[in-house]
């Protein structure tokens, strides 16, 4: 084994570090000793969160492009937390919040989710490397043409079933009615692999330049149908997201640079950024037809939708609800009063639970509430820690994967990655538990292993 510690872990970067964790302390510190001030506290904790963004982005970017599709939605999660605890109205829990502390809860074990995979991934490959990079051969090329052959197909199929069975756009239905009466459910499900194929795209874009059109191409055509079957964020933002992860994960690994902001890539994200929220209002205006205007409803669902189900839990468990045990973790969706939706029982109204129920829907970022709920606030930070290691882990696999530019090998580690980021987002612990995903996750070490012994698979 080879332990080398590179010259980029240097007084710098342990100070961005410590910082950070002074911050998160005295934040703890002053919600759990000092009381009051929860708003204030809740502020210094973000900043604690926030500059462990900004260590990440200026000092390890391939860890936070790795990092990003969990560390995003938590950071709106942790706005919004710190939000709540000035008082806002919860129209899914029909409740005013109030000031709790609970914010600065969140960024703790948000803290220990994340430092403990940079921590570990850090070690792994400083320890055993992450394999040497394979530029593509006559066989790999095969690999990535067939990728593009299958992109194709799957779009086809996509827009052919828009063809046959018709927009919800067009039809003026919500995209959560729309699939629960379709015909064909399994348009779904292809719909969502575009995530993983946008990463793979992305990869393979920096392997073979000649393919960079067409790769934008296709995934102009993922979003295009996205946005056809009624998304109006998440699966939009998911397939770019996983583009340009997928892009600079590969280039940084190739030692090609990382993200630097220039105006072009400055204009082009705030285009991107109006462009989203004019199809988000669109569809708040015309489709949904909320009361009281988009801007306002908008504006309630960014910051107080996305932090309540945190906020809502930790005022039962603070308050003295007893922990349920490991049921909840284990339970899955065919159970709705386990999982996720046990915790949607406990704080929403019962013609709201009825509804979301009905749908198949859930309440968003279930995580980590969905711990402290089950097992109380000591055994959640350990049980953090604990995902934490598995991401850096599969963080490191994924990075080899990429090197060796292992297609297959990464098509199935990013959807490891999906499975984690539903997870250890949603709330969805149970899915770490399933059959399929100790098979998608012993296959991605197969693959890996294969890889760094230099046999020509994939």
């Amino acid at each position: 084994m080879r332990l080398v510690f590179g010259k980029k872990l240097i007084l710098q970067e342990i100070a961005w570090i410590c910082f950070s964790l002074i911050l998160c302390f005295f934040a703890f510190a002053g919600t759990m000793v000092i009381g009051g001030g929860y708003f204030l506290w809740g502020v210094v904790a973000f900043l604690s969160f926030l500059t462990l963004g900004l260590f990440l982005f200026f000092r390890s970017q391939l860890f936070f492009w790795l990092v990003l599709p969990f560390s995003f939605p938590h950071f709106f999660s942790v706005v919004s937390s710190v939000y709540l605890e000035t008082g806002a109205y919860i129209a899914e829990q029909e409740a005013w919040s109030y000031a709790t502390g609970g914010a600065v809860r969140l960024v703790s074990y948000l803290w220990a989710l994340f430092f403990s995979a940079y921590l570990v991934f850090f070690f792994l490959k400083s320890a055993f490397g992450c394999g040497n990079i394979k530029e593509p051969t006559s066989w790999r090329l095969k690999f990535s043409n067939g990728v593009f052959i299958l992109v194709i197909l799957l779009l086809l199929f996509l827009y052919l079933g828009l063809f046959l069975y018709g927009s919800p756009v067009f039809q003026g239905v919500q995209r959560f009615e729309y699939w629960a009466e379709h015909p064909m459910p399994l348009l779904h499900s292809v719909l969502q692999y575009g995530f993983q194929l946008s990463f793979l795209i992305g990869v393979i874009q920096v392997f073979c330049s000649e393919k960079r059109r067409f790769s934008v191409l296709c995934v102009l055509l993922f979003v295009f149908v996205n946005i056809l079957y009624g998304e109006k964020f998440t699966g939009i933002f998911l397939v770019m997201v996983y583009f340009f992860c997928g892009i600079y994960i590969a280039k940084i690994s190739r030692g090609e640079g990382g993200f630097h902001l220039t105006a072009s890539r400055f204009s082009a994200m705030v285009a991107i950024a109006s462009g989203m929220f004019s199809l988000v209002y669109f569809h708040y205006t015309y489709i949904h037809a909320v009361d009281g205007g988009a801007f306002r409803f908008i504006f309630d669902r960014a910051f107080s939708l996305q932090g309540h189900t945190w906020w809502g839990i930790d005022a039962l468990v603070s308050s003295g609800y007893p922990s349920q045990g490991i049921g909840p973790i284990f339970a899955g969706r065919e159970d709705e009063v386990k999982g996720i939706y046990s915790l949607m029982e406990v704080i929403a109204p019962k013609s709201i639970y009825d509804s979301y129920v009905a749908r198949g829907v859930s309440f968003t970022m279930g995580f980590p509430a969905i711990l402290i709920f089950s097992v109380g606030y000591s055994w959640a930070f350990v049980l953090c820690v604990f995902f934490g290691a598995i991401l850096g882990v599969v963080f490191f696999v994924l990075v080899g994967l990429v090197r060796g530019f292992n297609v297959v090998g990464i098509f199935l580690a990013v959807k490891v990655v999906l499975i984690l980021s539903h997870a250890l987002n949603m709330g969805g612990l149970y899915l770490l538990f399933d059959t399929r995903f100790a098979f998608y996750f012993l296959l991605m070490l197969i693959f890996f292993f294969v890889s760094r012994r230099g046999v020509r698979f994939g």
